[in-house]
């Protein structure tokens, strides 16, 4: 029996507010074509990773980008979100990174060049960015979630630290293994976008330099233990991001 509906996944679609009908991107109609073999008439759902969901109806799949006509639209409440800031690392080593981290609550992912951060020689980190934000919408799918991570950087550790207001979490061995309770309490709560809401930093194998430390000192950061081994920079930044999400949540269910 063809399906009516396919809402196992939410399609990405920058132009939804205010459209009647929409034009998918050729990744997305080739997917919903030749991978999902949807057919005309299947209601699908849209996110334009602003926040905004809608119910759609796909077309006539005759040209190489499907129309989908929008039957009702909805706008989720942001609530507030963690941040990441990780120094560079191997491209490859980065994807997996805002893969896997992207499928949880995470507004933004800004990529660090700090004192030992591993950028390869020739790398283009302006072309890894990009792979990055197609990540990030792959993460957006998965995960359903309505909010797009947003990718950000390379940007230099010194530079992007005089422009930071937020609460400051530095990953290091020599941290506390809990954080302040009004840091944790302000997350899943509903706030304004970026008000407030901290960010994790996550150096590259080796850690910060001794300088960097100094200076997360001088910004008032809070320093914070992942656990007593030692991990990789790749993994640290999930490690973070989970275990702070938990507390979070353990905090309010006790309230």
């Amino acid at each position: 029996m063809q399906k009516t509906h396919f809402f196992e996944t939410h399609f990405f679609c920058e132009q939804i507010s205010g459209q009647k009908t929409v034009v998918l991107s050729h990744e997305e109609s080739h997917h919903i074509k030749k991978v999902l073999r949807l057919r005309p008439g299947t209601h699908i759902k849209l996110s334009d990773g602003k926040g905004l969901v809608a119910v759609g109806k796909i077309g006539e799949i005759t040209s190489p980008q499907i129309h989908v006509e929008l039957i009702s639209q909805s706008q989720i409440e942001r609530k507030a979100m963690l941040h990441l800031a990780v120094a560079c690392l191997k491209d490859r080593h980065l994807e997996d990174v805002l893969e896997h981290c992207a499928q949880l609550p995470l507004g933004s992912f800004t990529l660090l060049r700090t004192q030992h951060s591993l950028e390869p020689r020739k790398s283009n980190l302006q072309a890894t960015t990009r792979r990055l934000q197609q990540k990030a919408v792959v993460a957006l799918k998965q995960s359903l979630t309505p909010w797009l991570c947003q990718v950000r950087g390379p940007v230099y550790l010194k530079d992007w630290l005089t422009e930071q207001k937020q609460p400051l979490i530095v990953c290091d061995p020599q941290g506390e293994s809990t954080l302040p309770t009004h840091i944790l309490a302000d997350l899943n709560t509903n706030l304004p976008s970026g008000d407030n809401e901290p960010i994790i930093l996550v150096g590259p194998e080796g850690g910060f330099s001794p300088e960097e430390i100094e200076v997360f000192k001088q910004n008032n950061a809070f320093f914070y233990k992942l656990g007593d081994t030692r991990l990789r920079a790749r993994t640290a930044p999930i490690v973070a991001l989970s275990s702070i999400l938990a507390m979070s949540q353990s905090l309010n269910e006790r309230r």
